[in-house]
Order: C-alpha cells, then sequence, then structure tokens
C-alpha cells in the first residue's frame, strides 16, 4: 500500500523467536540466513524500505526482556540477557528500514503478573503489569546510555536510512562463508551521501568465537560493548593477536594498535579477564585495523567504519 509503513513482524520473530517459547537469532538460533534479507529491509512482503517498520518488541506480546528469558529458559534479567537484549537492538537500529524502539525496552522491562508469570498480552492488564519502573533508569543506566549511543550512531549515517531497495542492493554487500551464524554487511565508500568511506556491521550471536578478516584500511573505533555514539572511542592499526581466551573492551584482540602478547596480557590484567566465562562479552565496536583479522566474542556484534 503506498504511503503506508507496517510493523515488521518477520523481522521481530527472526531476531527473538515467535510469540511462543522459541529461540531467535539474538538468543542463538542461528537463521542468519533469513536475518539478512530482514536487516536490509527486503522481507518476502515488501521490497520498500521506507514500508518497513524495524522492531522486536511492541505494546502487543512479550516485552524484549520477558521474551529473552522465557526463550532461554533464565531466571530474571542477568547478564547474558542484556548481552542479547542489546544484540537485538544493535541488529535492528543499524537496519535498513524504519526503528521503533518500545518504551522501556532500554530499561529491560518486564510485564509480571501477580502470580509471578510474564505476561504475553497486557492490553487488559492493571498498571502493576504496565507500568514502567522507574527505578530502573538507575539500575540500568548504562545500558539506557548504550540505546541513546545507538541511536545518535544512527542519526549521524545516512548509509543507515537509504530510502530505494536499488540504493540498499547498490550499496551494501552480504558477507559470505561466514561461521557460527554470523551475519555481516560491507558499506559501500559515502553509501547513501554517507562521511565514512566505508562501514562494515557483524552480529556473531552463537556461543563460540568467530574469526572475521576485514577489509584492507584504516578504522575508528565509534561502538564498543560499554559505550556508543559519534564520538571516537579509540582506533587500531596492524595484524590483531588471534587470542580465543582474551575478551578485551567487547572486541577480541587489542587496542591502541599494540599487537604483542605481552600487551594482550596487560589489557586482560586491567579489565580483570581471566577465565573463559570473561569471554561472553557483548560489544559493538567500530575499530580500526589494516587487513587485521578480528576474532569477535561470542554474541557480540561490531560495527566497523572508516
Amino acid at each position: 500500500t503506498p504511503g503506508f509503513a507496517y510493523f515488521s513482524d518477520s523481522m521481530r520473530n527472526s531476531l527473538a523467536g515467535d510469540n511462543g517459547n522459541s529461540l531467535g537469532f539474538a538468543s542463538g538460533a542461528g537463521n542468519g540466513g533469513s536475518m539478512v534479507s530482514e536487516w536490509m529491509a527486503n522481507p518476502r512482503w515488501s521490497k520498500n524500505p521506507q514500508q518497513v517498520i524495524q522492531y522486536v518488541s511492541c505494546h502487543d506480546n512479550y516485552t524484549l526482556a520477558d521474551k529473552l528469558i522465557i526463550s532461554t529458559k533464565a531466571s530474571g534479567v542477568n547478564s547474558d540477557i542484556i548481552k542479547m537484549n542489546n544484540l537485538a537492538a544493535a541488529f535492528y537500529m543499524t537496519a535498513q528500514g524504519v526503528p521503533f524502539i518500545h518504551a522501556g525496552e532500554e530499561l529491560l522491562r518486564e510485564k509480571i503478573n501477580s502470580d509471578g508469570s510474564r505476561n504475553h498480552n497486557s492490553y487488559n492488564s492493571p498498571d502493576s503489569v504496565n507500568k514502567i519502573d522507574w527505578t530502573d533508569l538507575e539500575k540500568y543506566a548504562d545500558n539506557v546510555e548504550y540505546y541513546k549511543g545507538l541511536i545518535a550512531f544512527r542519526k549521524a549515517h545516512p548509509a543507515l536510512r537509504m530510502t530505494t531497495a536499488d540504493a540498499v542492493a547498490a550499496n551494501i554487500t552480504v558477507i559470505e562463508g561466514l561461521a557460527n551464524k554470523a551475519t555481516a554487511f560491507q558499506f559501500a565508500a559515502n553509501a547513501n551521501g554517507d562521511s565514512a568511506e566505508g562501514i562494515y556491521v557483524i552480529f556473531n550471536p552463537a556461543n563460540e568465537a568467530l574469526d572475521v578478516t576485514l577489509p584492507e584500511g584504516n578504522w575508528d573505533i565509534y561502538v564498543n560493548g560499554e559505550d556508543a555514539g559519534t564520538e571516537i572511542l579509540g582506533s587500531a592499526t596492524g595484524t590483531v593477536q588471534q587470542l580465543r581466551s582474551v575478551a578485551v573492551n567487547g572486541f577480541w584482540g587489542t587496542e591502541s594498535g599494540l599487537g604483542s602478547l605481552d600487551a594482550v596480557k596487560e589489557l586482560m590484567r586491567r579489565n580483570n579477564l581471566t577465565t573463559e566465562a570473561d569471554n561472553l562479552t557483548v560489544g559493538m565496536a567500530l575499530a580500526a585495523t589494516q587487513a587485521a583479522i578480528w576474532e569477535f566474542a561470542a554474541l557480540d556484534q561490531m560495527i566497523f567504519c572508516k
């Protein structure tokens, strides 16, 4: 229907799972093939990015946190749920189309019934279920800032806001052959009038790390596992060490161009990273390297810009 846009239930169901207890891309189900068309705003029901509302939760059905908790059989919001939440948010907020954020999603909003169950559709439920708990604004302050940063980054990059399917197809290349259910995309230089000479986006929803060789060039970091936005957080050049036991600041390898084993060990010491459990670090990183091999932590998402 010309002039109208529609909620993309296919994005929601693929990204977080259907309205039952199934897993989605963000919670480890894989389905990377379907996620390509969803991220490029090219679902089977529309070829016009301006008609595709990209979302993962809304007033109907489960909140994102509730859905992830039910699907993974978690007891409540924990560090892994937050990682999955932010991977999902990064996915739909960098996708082509029109992003939609459910109020309170950034606060890990839950809708809990009086009996302790999670409400599937709260249209007729009391305020005790539908309320936004504003104490969560302080509890999840870092997550709120992360969402703000994703929004700012999207607003700063017109490459993420193309208006025709032809423009999307002409400016975005799907990266093939990645392992671990990962999905990645590379933007052409100055896509849709963007100031960036290149953007490389990758999402790894698996529980295993992933080696990826980036295109040649110099890259700046704008987003990592703790911060997101339009300010440069750092840069890196040279070949990054491939160490599966080290995850630093949301991305694997080194910072500030340091590539030696001693440098990585020092980063481990500073970040108190000592065990395999520490590798479950979710981040979005806009990072810099020259033909470097990056190893992405499990449940990780990254964006590289130059």
